[in-house]
């Protein structure tokens, strides 16, 4: 048996944060160019339905990536579970976070290059992680060192993380 990460974003909360931050850019590209045009605003579901189809391929995308690229923690799996988008990855076996990790300056070079690495990748896509932060990064000690790859968080800052084993 493995533990996995079970990630969960509740629906409502994510949708009514992207909103806030549309109103945002709108107020920002108004008060740079007054002629702006606000778009228009979807009806709630059309909204809902759309951000759950882009987390939905965020996951797809980033789980082809981590196939192929060693900084990037693996997607298992994702769905909708009611109100919650859930997405799973596996964790590595005596993993954890960066916290409590003593650092030499190899070792912060290392784990700093790793991290930048799957940033890099990621970017190449056009997906922007959103939270880096320990809590974010899986770290599994190997013969040759820490091993850190970047876990996929479906909401900035906000994704709750439980472990089942």
């Amino acid at each position: 048996p493995y533990t996995t990460l079970f990630r969960s974003v509740n629906l409502d909360t994510e949708l009514a944060r992207r909103q806030e931050h549309a109103k945002w850019a709108t107020r920002v590209a108004v008060s740079r160019d007054p002629d702006h045009s606000a778009k228009e605003v979807p009806a709630p579901e059309a909204a809902r339905r759309r951000m759950v189809e882009d987390l939905e391929r965020t996951a797809v995308l980033y789980r082809e990536l981590a196939q192929v690229h060693e900084s990037l923690h693996p997607v298992l799996g994702y769905g909708v579970d009611r109100k919650s988008f859930v997405m799973v990855q596996e964790a590595a076996p005596g993993c954890h976070g960066l916290r409590g990790l003593p650092f030499s300056p190899q070792r912060c070079q290392r784990v700093m290059f790793q991290v930048l690495s799957g940033l890099v990748k990621l970017h190449e896509q056009q997906i922007a992680h959103g939270y880096i932060s320990p809590e974010s990064l899986v770290v599994n000690e190997g013969p040759m060192g820490p091993q850190v790859r970047i876990a996929w968080t479906p909401e900035i800052g906000r994704a709750s993380c439980r472990e089942r084993v």
